[in-house]
């Protein structure tokens, strides 16, 4: 079950781009941009709460749970002060006129802010990990991959000729399979565009090892250049994908 919750948690952060592509192609008009700013805010109080709520139960450590207690304190005033005072009236389905409805991209937004919300949460617990260090041999750059990776934006950019839930419905099958390949493909979780935003590069390496039936193959996120024989501190990031803590030259 966890494994396939940390995949799903990639799976938004690798969609972070094309949902802010979505916040600004479907950008409300007629609003002010009080208005706009203040359903910023409100969702991202909602996005907090939903990541993080949950977590205070699994949190390790008093410092972790107090810091997670205070952002979802500071949430739950944000949102109920929301309610409170319309903040996510442009999120109506039929404003009037002239202004539009700012649905499509209020919900683009939450979802560009849940992704990069679990980033940072997925490498911060990594990062409390203690690290092995390996010899790197064999690596290669998976760029050309994360390129190939962003074909799967093309569709949901694509003008489609159906209305309504018609439309909702083909974007929904869409992004199900897309989902479904993504979590059962262990070589995808870090096939992400996004990371790549964040300014780190994925590797797929070789480990170094005295018996040649321990060497194996795996995937290693870094902001680091990754040579054959320099030694890597990593950490475990869930199946055969590691983070990174340190690059010994």
């Amino acid at each position: 079950m966890w494994a396939v919750g940390r995949r799903t948690g990639f799976f938004f952060v690798s969609y972070v781009p094309l949902a802010a592509m979505f916040v600004v192609a479907k950008w409300p008009s007629g609003w002010e941009s009080s208005e706009i700013v203040g359903l910023a805010i409100w969702l991202t109080s909602i996005a907090v709460l939903v990541l993080l709520l949950p977590s205070l139960t699994m949190s390790a450590g008093k410092a972790a749970k107090l810091g997670a207690s205070i952002l979802v304190c500071g949430a739950i005033a944000v949102f109920v002060l929301g309610l409170a005072y319309g903040w996510y009236e442009p999120m109506g389905l039929h404003p009037d006129k002239p202004k539009t409805a700012a649905t499509v991209s209020g919900i683009a937004f939450f979802l560009v802010v849940m992704g990069l919300l679990i980033v940072a949460v997925l490498l911060h617990n990594a990062r409390r990990v203690s690290e092995v260090r390996w010899t790197v041999v064999d690596p290669r750059d998976q760029g050309g991959a994360v390129a190939g990776y962003l074909a799967t934006y093309l569709l949901p950019l694509l003008s489609i000729s159906a209305q309504g839930w018609r439309t909702a419905a083909a974007y929904g099958i869409y992004f199900i399979t897309l989902y479904l390949v993504f979590i059962r493909t262990e070589s995808l979780v870090l096939v992400n565009p996004t990371l790549y935003v964040l300014n780190y590069r994925i590797y797929d390496v070789e480990i170094d090892a005295r018996d040649a039936g321990d060497r194996r193959r795996v995937l290693i996120l870094t902001k680091s250049q990754v040579a054959r024989g320099i030694d890597v501190d990593v950490v475990p990031l869930g199946d055969r994908c590691y983070l990174a803590k340190e690059v010994t030259r």
